[in-house]
């Protein structure tokens, strides 16, 4: 009886463990002639998916092991053979975001670290704080454009 009874017991707090919060996340960007596909990580890059952009618009469905932070990125489908990394396009097209169970929109009508994310409170409340440090992050971004530049020509100098 009480082998049973702990069975019983420990396969509901497996149950109830194992529950996975489903997201869904649509996104709005600008129409582009070029095609994109927009890229979510989450659960610290344990899970991604990749969609394809079509007509501004894109849907990423997925299951959350727990809340957590995520990031999505646009990058173009077909880039020109030998296209050189650009580290201001990357950041441009880049967004962190907070990922909880429900529906999540990501609406920009520029960059997408433009982007007005909307959804749970702790969703809503994360992006304001992202807004908030924007200015630190683009900062941060300019300090990195130098080095890139700086270094670059330092290896050509060799």
């Amino acid at each position: 009886m009480k082998s049973s009874l702990f069975a019983l017991l420990l396969m509901m707090v497996l149950s109830v463990s194992a529950q996975e919060r489903k997201f869904v996340l649509k996104g709005s960007v600008p129409v582009s002639t070029k095609k994109y596909n927009a890229l979510l990580s989450w659960d610290n890059g344990g899970n991604g998916e990749e969609v394809k952009v079509i007509n501004g618009k894109f849907t990423i469905n997925g299951t959350l092991s727990s809340p957590g932070i995520a990031t999505l990125s646009l990058q173009e489908a077909n880039p020109k053979p030998g296209k050189e990394f650009s580290r201001l396009e990357y950041e441009q097209n880049t967004l962190l975001l907070f990922v909880d169970s429900g529906v999540i929109t990501i609406t920009t009508k520029t960059l997408l670290w433009d982007a007005v994310v909307k959804g749970s409170a702790i969703v809503n409340d994360y992006n304001s704080y992202q807004h908030q440090i924007q200015p630190l992050s683009r900062l941060e971004s300019k300090f990195g454009e130098v080095f890139d530049t700086y270094f670059k020509a330092k290896k050509e100098e060799l």
